[in-house]
């Protein structure tokens, strides 16, 4: 157990709280996205020996390393953050410079793995779309990439369907619909995470399986997912905070990727899609919604 005083552990745990059940329409705002409670934090920082900020990406928000929220006087512990390099919130993995470490939800082959898993669990699929936010462009090029490579090796046609905000959501699955095909993967981002349900909700009027990547957006009515546990994420984050507190140098915290992935099949929606998941796959599978 982490020894923090208990109010150092009460602001750790309200804000990871707020960052889970803060709602996903708040204003934007410039630089990084934080809610009124973490710029509470910045504006009293006696309240922490330390200021220490849980952060994370929103819909449709842009991470600015130079904004000035991110000062030499603030220490930024990030969570869900998919490319941190490449949105070059960090200058590296191992060493992040500067004041700021986290977690990302993104780790190699991710993206080839959902793939896999829609080839596997709809039969004779040929054609399938792989939703992206192209707002975020170094994000989608690799989630591009890395699914397309495995589209090749099983022998798929992966069709990129890319929007570039709520708006056009509807939009793209219409466009699924009319290219014939049989199936989506969802990527990892804020804007399809706040619009989980409107996707899944479009994925059943149009008749798509969809894989997404995490039981937030799997609850919200897709049909499967795989990918780290998010509130876990969130909770671990607690500990870098406490690393800080103690001394360490947020620059030489490593970011952490995730390693341990959790695979959940939605039979709700699989009978609505009058789809029937292989025994195999349900004894594969760590948790079976009915």
């Amino acid at each position: 157990m982490l020894k923090l005083p208990p109010p150092v552990w009460a602001l750790v745990y309200v804000l990871i709280a707020a960052a889970i059940s803060w709602p996903l329409d708040w204003p934007k705002m410039p630089g990084f996205p934080l809610p009124p409670l973490g710029i509470a934090l910045v504006t009293v920082p006696w309240i922490l020996p330390v200021w220490a900020i849980i952060m994370f990406r929103r819909e449709g928000t842009e991470i600015n390393p130079t904004s000035p929220t991110n000062s030499k006087l603030i220490t930024i512990v990030f969570v869900a953050v998919p490319d941190p390099v490449g949105s070059k919130l960090v200058a590296s993995l191992a060493r992040p410079g500067a004041n700021i470490t986290g977690f990302s939800n993104m780790a190699s082959n991710l993206t080839a793995k959902r793939v896999e898993l829609l080839k596997e669990i709809v039969p004779g699929l040929s054609r399938a779309a792989l939703l992206v936010n192209l707002s975020d462009a170094p994000g989608a090029e690799k989630y591009i990439e890395e699914g397309e490579i495995a589209a090749r090796h099983l022998g798929l046609s992966l069709q990129p369907i890319g929007v570039r905000g709520a708006n056009e959501i509807e939009g793209a699955f219409s466009k699924m619909s009319e290219d014939q095909l049989q199936g989506v993967v969802v990527t990892v981002d804020g804007l399809f995470y706040a619009q989980k349900e409107r996707i899944a909700a479009l994925a059943l009027k149009h008749r798509l399986p969809t894989v997404v990547y995490s039981r937030e957006t799997l609850e919200a009515g897709a049909l499967m997912s795989y990918g780290p546990n998010q509130v876990t994420m969130f909770k671990r984050a607690a500990g870098y905070v406490d690393r800080i507190l103690k001394g360490e140098k947020p620059a030489d915290i490593p970011v952490d990727q995730p390693t341990t992935f959790e695979l959940i099949v939605n039979l709700k929606t699989a009978k609505a899609l009058s789809l029937t998941i292989s025994p195999t796959l349900l004894a594969r599978a760590d948790e079976v919604i009915e």
